[in-house]
């Protein structure tokens, strides 16, 4: 008798923030088989893409000022206290 294992790639998410390294969790789970699934739970749990492919947990925002292109980054309920608008 042979056994055949097939082994399925996936898929995990960590902050790209440099020193963070939260993963995403969400129910317990890490991995993900489906790519599409970790990122619609991704963005469900606030964490943030970047549009370059890079993913920020919900402590490390990063916006930047379309008007004079001043950066900051943060939680982003702190950030709309220090006047930011996050525009989608």
């Amino acid at each position: 008798m042979s056994v055949t294992t097939r082994m399925r790639p996936e898929y995990a998410l960590t902050c790209e923030q440099p020193g963070c390294g939260k993963r995403l969790t969400v129910e317990g789970r890490t991995m993900w088989s489906d790519p599409d699934d970790l990122e619609l739970d991704a963005l469900r749990t606030d964490w943030q893409h970047d549009g370059d492919d890079r993913w920020y947990c919900p402590k490390h925002w990063h916006l930047t000022c379309h008007y004079c292109g001043a950066t900051a980054v943060g939680d982003p309920d702190r950030l709309a206290d220090a006047g930011w608008e996050v525009g989608f």
